[in-house]
């Protein structure tokens, strides 16, 4: 099973979410997936579609804000995630773990 490890807030509270559907939305409306009280997320800010062969694609849902990777905003086409990619949605950051992997722990 593949998890998603979020960090946010001044406190740095972390939330880790196992990925057992084929879709995961990510927001801070409490109708998404992935439920982040964030403010400058939008309400359906992206999502994570599982591909054929089990990985995920992360996909920017056209927010204001953004999907950004590795100092880029993330492409129309979004990217399929490799274990341990970090990711932000606007200044919350996010960690891919796949499922061959032990989920992460609080120092990741």
């Amino acid at each position: 099973m593949a998890w998603l490890t979020v960090q946010f807030g001044s406190d740095g509270s972390l939330q880790r979410h196992a990925l057992t559907e084929a879709e995961i939305t990510l927001g801070r409306g409490l109708e998404n997936s992935v439920c982040i009280p964030a403010h400058w997320l939008h309400r359906r800010h992206a999502v994570l579609r599982r591909e054929p062969d089990g990985r995920y694609r992360l996909i920017d849902l056209n927010s204001g804000n953004g999907v950004w990777m590795n100092g880029q905003r993330l492409p129309a086409e979004g990217c399929v995630l490799r274990q341990g990619e970090v990711f932000y949605l606007a200044d919350v950051r996010c960690q891919y773990c796949d499922q061959n992997h032990v989920a992460p722990t609080e120092s990741t």
